[in-house]
């Protein structure tokens, strides 16, 4: 399991970054809205959508795309926070009421129309609207170095469970190595860009809060997992998953990071 793991993320990391730092903005939104109506249909299953309603998800997902890009982009990523906030309300109420408390078919619909959309738009706007491809590298960075310091902290050290009606396998150990982790991928941006101190504090704030929804956002996905009964939302990736278990973090992330960075520029602009 765990070969299998790193094996897969010494593949996909490489092809990532020269995806992110290469392709031109059109190609990577047909690529990455190709990876996302992948998940799509990921969620559709956890969802136990019907065929009809599968497709229907689907085809909505590849509609909402392109339309987000017309229009403003800060007032979506701030409503998806808001959207985000109410998902993580939902955690907090399945946490205390696990064989009960379960989604209808429209929240299903509603909550992946939110993970989907705003994070497609977020990362692809993080291009060349919000910030630059550096700035989703740092992201993607972020999330990895998260997952891994949470993953091997929670395996070595793990003792107290975060939130075990959840997650079973979650731990505030893994909680203290995610934050470690990224504390020290926000260190290497401040050296890279030469901050000034309080210009890297602003992006530590940024940086922890973006954490904090990561790791929301894979209690999210295991809530749903937990409603659907299902282990894993695929078996695309081995050793993680499907892509739904794979950036899970990521759709929580991603809007939470893009609308920092665009209170950063405000910011700096006075």
């Amino acid at each position: 399991m765990l070969l299998a793991r790193i094996l897969t993320a010494i593949v996909l990391i490489p092809l990532v970054l020269l995806a992110v730092l290469t392709l031109g903005n059109l190609s990577f939104e047909i690529i990455a809205g190709l990876i996302f109506l992948a998940c799509a249909h990921e969620w559709a299953k956890l969802a136990q959508f019907d065929p009809f309603e599968t497709w229907g998800f689907i085809v909505s997902i590849g509609l909402l795309l392109p339309v987000l890009l017309l229009l403003p982009t800060t007032p979506i990523l701030f409503l998806s926070i808001i959207g985000w906030l109410y998902a993580f309300y939902c955690c907090h109420r399945f946490h205390q009421a696990p064989t009960t408390y379960r989604f209808s078919q429209w929240q299903w619909l509603g909550f992946g129309w939110l993970a989907l959309g705003p994070c497609w738009l977020a990362i692809c706007s993080m291009r060349f609207f919000i910030g630059q491809a550096s700035d989703l590298v740092f992201l993607l960075l972020l999330i990895w170095a998260a997952d891994s310091g949470a993953f091997f902290a929670g395996k070595y050290f793990g003792k107290h469970l975060l939130a075990p009606n959840l997650s079973p396998s979650k731990t505030w150990q893994g909680v203290k190595g995610a934050c470690y982790a990224v504390l020290l991928v926000v260190i290497i941006q401040g050296i890279y860009l030469h901050l000034t101190w309080h210009r890297w504090l602003a992006y530590v704030l940024v940086y922890f809060a973006t954490l904090a929804f990561a790791i929301y956002g894979d209690l999210f996905e295991s809530m749903l997992k937990r409603m659907s009964g299902t282990k894993d939302s695929g078996t695309l990736l081995p050793g993680h998953g499907g892509l739904l278990d794979r950036l899970d973090s990521l759709f929580a992330a991603a809007p939470i990071f893009g609308f920092g960075l665009v209170m950063l520029k405000l910011c700096a602009a006075f």
